[in-house]
């Protein structure tokens, strides 16, 4: 069995666990050396875009300290010029003077003192005049040192060409400042700083400035760069030892998952399997079961003495038992394969109740219980449910507790909660309170778990599978609803499960919502004994009576489609003892022929739903049963043979059998009621 051979469901269960992506075949069928290279080169990536931000960041910070340094340096400066001295100063001849000598030495200590820490290699003043920047205080020496022809001290009254647009906003602003980018000369790369000399009255009369040379700054961006580049080399060396382990490690994570895949694939086979067994082996076990049941019953019809009429009401029972716990692994089979849905319908609240306590009424006579049911007044009359899943959820509940009780009773209560403020609907909640044994405390918690026994006695002492609450609470999840329990030991138990409550209106006409947990004829349940077998009859039938026997005779053949032998025998022990004719046989292709004889032709034809030989299993009952209407001349009465209650009753029959045929059942869809033929004709 291939994967894409396993139903989704199935695979959708089985990859839950597992890491998300996992089975993402475009990374999965990927090569190991690409997956490799991509590796590694997402880690160069990753690692260059770290060292570039680490490199641009460490540059910032270093030209941010290189601008407050000089910044500082050229206000440090700025504080040793006296105002009124330097305004004095506005000829070249004061040079000679010792004020000036003075003045200039002052700057001199204080660029000597500056370049300690760094390379300051001019410091001077300036004032501005209409016509532009005029140098006035200057310690460099005399002299032509870098030979380009120029003095390179510069005098008072000195135009300065150069100044530039940060040295003029010191002048307008007051703000110490420092050039945005280096000067590059003979003397090499130096960013100039500025601070404004203030009168007494903080009038800004002239500009400090100080030249730093960049030697050392430049020898440390430098620095930063091999850093940065020797970092790289890491990252690249390191991202290729990445990128050969990432490549090796997908080589043996392709060999795993390719291990894990085949695995899972035997597994899912193996669960699949399993659903195909439990899907087959409901039918064998059924089949036999519902023959044995059904002569049973035949055989319970017949004079027997009294020792023989108990020896098959003991059959009778041991069936019914073995045919409960059949039904309950089904159900388990059928909730664990994710195959549980929710049909919606009109459920009458009072037919719902009395079809339990008809139900479960031989059992409490026998017992000496009471079984007592009590019913709001505000509950609604019909409701929106699912009938078949809440008649399970009864059935169980209900059943336990009769069969915990050994004295006392059984009381089922329903209640109407209103919705509380922010909720959407009301609520209807059933309590069913039992005076059993009870379970004990630390049992609770476990309870609704799937092959819970209370006792390791429980089995052999009451029988049962373990299944029915764990059955239960997922039923009451699926429609909408929750369950919950409280017990004392020896003092019995009460179960509440609640589920939405949407009142509705009554159906209308016999083709209207399906009567609560009251299957159409021949099924499982025992009806009340007032009550008649209820049919779903097909709105498009026409009957003029054509179904009534005659007096003295009996009427048209039934026809049965089934290639099964043991339900050919039973329904003719049947029919025989209605004195009914029966035909048979196992193809739709053949029931279209003798239905379509223009003599002896069949009004009831009973329709196998197991697979018919030449055929594959029924998928579109409408489309089966207008085929075998079209091929009668006369109406007929199309009526399915279902193996269990869980099938679902199929669109297009007039009814509904069980294959635990009894008599009275049959009968009734042979010769319908008087009330049955008057809806029809109406």
């Amino acid at each position: 069995m291939s994967w894409s051979s396993i139903p989704s469901k199935a695979k959708k269960r089985a990859t839950a666990a597992l890491p998300k992506g996992l089975f993402n075949s475009q990374w999965m069928a990927l090569p190991p050396a690409g997956v490799g290279v991509m590796a590694g080169l997402l880690c160069l990536l990753t690692a260059g875009v770290a060292l570039w931000s680490f490199y641009e960041n460490g540059l910032r910070l270093l030209k941010e300290n290189l601008r407050a340094d000089l910044r500082a340096s050229a206000c440090v400066l700025a504080t040793t010029v006296d105002p009124a001295e330097h305004q004095a100063f506005t000829d070249a001849s004061q040079e000679a003077s010792p004020t000036y000598r003075n003045a200039v030495a002052r700057l001199e200590n204080i660029r000597v003192a500056l370049s300690q820490g760094a390379n300051y290699r001019f410091v001077y003043t300036c004032v501005r005049k209409p016509e532009g920047i005029y140098f006035v205080l200057d310690p460099t020496p005399p002299g032509d040192s870098d030979s380009d022809g120029v003095e390179d001290k510069s005098h008072i009254g000195d135009f300065y060409p150069e100044a530039n647009p940060r040295l003029r906003r010191v002048f307008d602003t007051g703000v110490p400042d420092v050039d945005e980018e280096p000067v590059r000369d003979s003397w090499g790369s130096a960013l100039s700083g500025y601070a404004p000399v203030r009168d007494s009255a903080g009038k800004v009369i002239a500009v400090a400035g100080v030249d730093l040379e960049l030697t050392e700054f430049d020898a440390k961006i430098a620095q930063l760069r091999r850093v940065a580049l020797a970092g790289v080399m890491s990252a690249a060396i390191l991202s290729c030892v990445g990128g050969v382990a990432v490549g090796y490690y997908h080589r043996h994570l392709q060999g795993t998952v390719s291990n894990l895949m085949t695995a899972m694939d035997r597994a899912l086979a193996g669960e699949q399997a399993k659903s195909d067994f439990m899907a087959t082996i409901s039918h064998e076990l059924r089949t036999p079961l519902n023959g044995i049941l059904g002569m049973v019953a035949l055989l319970e019809e017949t004079p027997l003495n009294a020792r023989q009429r108990e020896q098959a009401a003991a059959i009778h029972r041991s069936g019914d038992l073995l045919r409960l716990i059949i039904n309950d692994i089904l159900d388990w089979s059928r909730i664990e394969s994710g195959n549980l849905e929710v049909s919606l319908s009109a459920v009458n609240l009072k037919e719902c109740l009395g079809e339990i306590r008809s139900w479960f009424r031989p059992e409490v006579e026998r017992k000496a219980l009471t079984l007592e049911v009590e019913t709001d007044p505000g509950c609604p009359a019909w409701f929106e449910a699912d009938p078949r899943h809440l008649r399970q959820v009864l059935m169980h509940l209900t059943g336990n507790a009769v069969k915990f009780t050994h004295k006392g009773g059984v009381r089922i209560t329903v209640h109407r909660k209103t919705a509380e403020e922010g909720k959407e609907e009301d609520h209807l909640v059933f309590f069913i309170k039992d005076t059993g044994i009870g379970v004990s405390p630390e049992q609770l918690e476990e309870i609704f778990q799937p092959f819970f026994q209370a006792d390791s006695t429980s089995t052999r002492h009451y029988g049962g599978t373990g299944l029915g609450l764990a059955i239960t609470r997922r039923l009451c999840r699926v429609m909408g609803g929750q369950i919950s329990v409280r017990s004392t030991p020896q003092a019995g138990s009460e179960f509440t499960f609640f589920i939405p409550c949407i009142p509705v209106d009554p159906p209308s006409g016999p083709d209207g919502a399906e009567k609560f947990g009251k299957p159409q004829s021949g099924t499982d349940t025992a009806p009340a004994p007032e009550q008649a077998p209820a049919f779903k009859p097909s709105s498009s039938l026409h009957v003029d009576n054509p179904f009534t026997m005659p007096a003295g005779g009996a009427g048209p053949p039934v026809l049965l489609v089934s290639p099964d032998r043991m339900l050919i025998q039973l329904c003719g022990f049947v029919c025989k003892r209605l004195q009914q004719p029966l035909e048979h046989c196992s193809s739709i292709d053949e029931a279209c022929r003798l239905l379509s004889r223009p003599a002896r032709s069949c009004r009831v034809v009973l329709v196998d739903s197991m697979q018919l030989e030449g055929t594959e299993p029924i998928t579109d009952p409408a489309a089966l049963a207008a085929t075998l209407r079209g091929a009668s001349p006369q109406p007929v009465r199309l009526v399915a043979l279902l193996t269990s209650e869980e099938s679902g009753a199929p669109g297009g029959f007039d009814a509904v059998l069980y294959r635990r045929l009894k008599m009275d059942t049959l009968e009734a869809v042979i010769h319908p009621s008087p009330a049955w033929l008057d809806s029809q004709a109406g």
